[in-house]
């Protein structure tokens, strides 16, 4: 038997805090959304834009469905062997993928997180810089949400650029260049009403934002509003601006609506030719039940059956269903998921999602993960 917890996943880039308690924003007095326990939270999310530069069958932007915009997408190169999406922009900007998308209701709130290497940075703060930015069009008022950028230091733009904040406000600035860099945006679209300019009501609400663990809590109205207005949620990441000079590389990037959506990875050992994966849920205490149920999916693989370093497992084992029927907030639900074709002592290689795109995946509320069992199927 193999025991994991919340602690021994890699979360793909996304921030550690979320786990610890799962800070969000909310100005609207909301019950919160908090377990008592140390969990992977597992959001219902309506909407779900994806590049993970390890998929080896489709590894490239395109393939995973963003479209190119801008003038030389020669910049953007794949390294299969390190699975990463490398970039080297030499003035030849804007160059950027995006990744929109229609939703039947408009969210209340938007997340984005992903993992990024920057190799040569921008010569001065407020230069072009590379951009990860996500937003959505709410039912009234104009497009908003947030946007990081990276050009010599990591900082907050707006989305109309005129807006400019480090998220380091420290004397020296640290060297940051050459090491891996998670980061997490979270925001709430529609906040507390504070009408700014007579035209948007609702500039109340807050965004939590994060780079490698470093935590900021803007108001929402700092990143202001897009230029245009366009799908109803959207997400690019890239050189959004003319003349970026940098070179660097990106793992991942996740943007979901409204809200998180996770891939916690883990490693083990098979434990027999017959493994099972029992894995532990609750609800937070505060959250209703509207019924329904989430669909859980597992991934994985081992040497014999196709592991390889810098990519994700792709085979799935079949999906479960957790449902919470009767049971209080606070309790746990187990599922179990058999897997097949093990070997023995093999290192195993799993990842655990919640899968949005399937109509069974139904329950509106969130699911924490809390424990993993590994152990011989009875």
């Amino acid at each position: 038997m193999i025991v994991l917890g919340p602690r021994d996943a890699d979360l793909g880039g996304a921030p550690d805090y979320w786990r610890e308690g799962f800070w969000r924003p909310d100005t609207l007095l909301r019950r919160p959304r908090i377990c008592n326990f140390t969990s992977i939270p597992f959001d219902k999310c309506d909407r779900v834009m994806e590049y993970d530069a390890r998929r080896a069958e489709a590894p490239t932007p395109e393939e995973q469905g963003w479209n190119f915009d801008g003038t030389d997408p020669g910049i953007w190169r794949h390294d299969a062997e390190n699975g990463v999406l490398e970039f080297r922009s030499e003035f030849q900007t804007p160059s950027l993928w995006r990744f929109d998308e229609d939703i039947e209701t408009p969210p209340d709130r938007g997340a984005a997180y992903g993992l990024f290497m920057i190799s040569q940075a921008a010569a001065e703060d407020r230069e072009p810089g590379l951009d990860f930015i996500f937003r959505a069009l709410p039912e009234e008022g104009r497009m908003r949400g947030m946007r990081a950028c990276y050009s010599r230091l990591f900082h907050w733009r707006s989305l109309d650029s005129s807006n400019f904040r480090p998220l380091l406000r420290a004397a020296a600035q640290p060297e940051m260049e050459q090491v891996w860099h998670d980061f997490g945006m979270d925001a709430e679209f529609t906040g507390a009403e504070i009408d700014l300019d007579g035209f948007d009501r609702d500039d109340g609400g807050k965004t939590i934002g994060s780079l490698d663990g470093i935590v900021t809590n803007e108001d929402r109205r700092f990143f202001l509003y897009a230029r245009e207005d366009g799908p109803p949620v959207s997400a690019m990441f890239g050189f959004t601006d003319q003349g970026a000079n940098m070179s660097g590389m990106i793992r991942n990037y996740v943007a979901s609506f409204p809200g998180v959506f996770l891939r916690p990875a883990f490693w083990a050992f098979v434990p027999s030719e017959r493994t099972r994966l029992r894995l532990a849920f609750c609800r937070a205490p505060g959250e209703d039940d509207g019924g329904g149920g989430a669909i859980i999916q597992v991934r994985f693989a081992t040497p014999s059956s196709g592991l390889r370093d810098n990519t994700l497992p792709q085979n799935e084992a079949d999906p479960v269903e957790l449902r919470f029927d009767g049971v209080p907030p606070g309790a746990l639900v187990e599922v179990e998921v058999p897997l097949e074709g093990l070997r023995p002592g093999e290192p195993l290689h799993f990842t655990v999602e919640r899968d949005w795109q399937r109509r069974e995946d139904s329950l509106r509320d969130t699911v924490h993960l809390l424990s993993l069992i590994l152990e011989e199927a009875r």
